[in-house]
């Protein structure tokens, strides 16, 4: 997908230019601008000028490779993000990219291959685990994803994205209440959080747990940061059922049930039954 693509590429740029050395950040900044305008010819030729002063600068080779897939050019994309693998087995930016760019074109099997090749040169690094959980859990397999970050919360605790996926997925999914324990003891530092998935973690947990006042005060913001986001609409409109606010509820059930499309997850399958249960006579 194409806008993806460029949305993560002027993401990795934006990153690139705050904390990269001066002259990777100014070029970061180069290209930025001239990929936000359209102009991915302007941006190739400065790219490839510098690349022919330092061609083996990882960084600008990666900037490369994010600018071939942008204009269609995804096997040599692909050559790029290999030979920086290759050289580094752990850099996590080429691993997400390629791993991204192969499901993007339906190769999952060789996507799965890239992560055993990695976790083979690299046993501790954590990205190759976190795709693959991310993976299973869009697909729908909510099981084999819990399993995946509960191995990986394991082994660090302290990831505040493992920690926010681990606690979305146990809150959402498991309605047994040592669950929601045990929710409660991994979202705790979740709490006044700006960042919205983690909002929603924590807003959902105090929805669950008897709260939705407190659930509604950080789940509208994460339903304003994240408007396409099926799950997070839906966690924002049953707090509203859940307050006696069912206009509202209303509302907001019927953008998560549309942007969840034909999704068999049960927390979707609630939100139409719901939803029913609201319409007007």
């Amino acid at each position: 997908m194409l806008q993806d693509r460029v949305d993560e590429t002027i993401t990795y740029l934006q990153d690139l230019a705050r904390t990269g050395p001066d002259s990777i950040a100014a070029t970061a900044r180069m290209v930025q601008v001239q990929v936000e305008a359209g102009k991915l010819e302007d941006a190739r030729r400065f790219l490839d000028t510098r690349l022919a002063a330092e061609p083996d600068m990882p960084a600008l080779r990666f900037l490369r490779a994010g600018l071939h897939v942008l204009e269609n050019e995804k096997d040599q994309a692909e050559v790029i993000y290999r030979d920086l693998l290759a050289a580094e087995p752990a850099g996590e930016p080429p691993l997400r990219a390629l791993y991204s760019l192969l499901q993007d074109e339906g190769r999952s099997d060789d996507a799965t291959a890239l992560l055993d090749e990695i976790r083979a040169a690299a046993p501790a690094a954590a990205l190759p685990r976190l795709l693959l959980a991310e993976t299973a859990e869009a697909r729908g397999d909510i099981d084999g994803a819990i399993a995946l970050y509960e191995t990986l919360y394991a082994a660090d605790s302290g990831n505040l994205i493992v920690a926010n996926n681990l606690a979305s997925l146990l809150a959402t999914h498991r309605p047994d209440a040592a669950s929601l324990e045990r929710v409660t003891a991994i979202a705790r530092r979740l709490r006044g959080s700006q960042v919205p998935a983690f909002q929603d973690t924590y807003g959902w947990l105090q929805t669950r747990t008897g709260n939705p006042d407190e659930g509604l005060a950080h789940l509208e913001p994460a339903a304003l940061g994240l408007p396409q986001d099926a799950l997070v609409q839906v966690h924002l409109g049953m707090t509203y059922l859940a307050l006696g606010r069912r206009d509202d509820a209303r509302r907001v059930l019927e953008l998560a049930v549309t942007l969840a499309g034909d999704s068999a997850l049960p927390v979707f399958q609630a939100a139409r039954t719901e939803l029913a249960r609201l319409a007007p006579p």
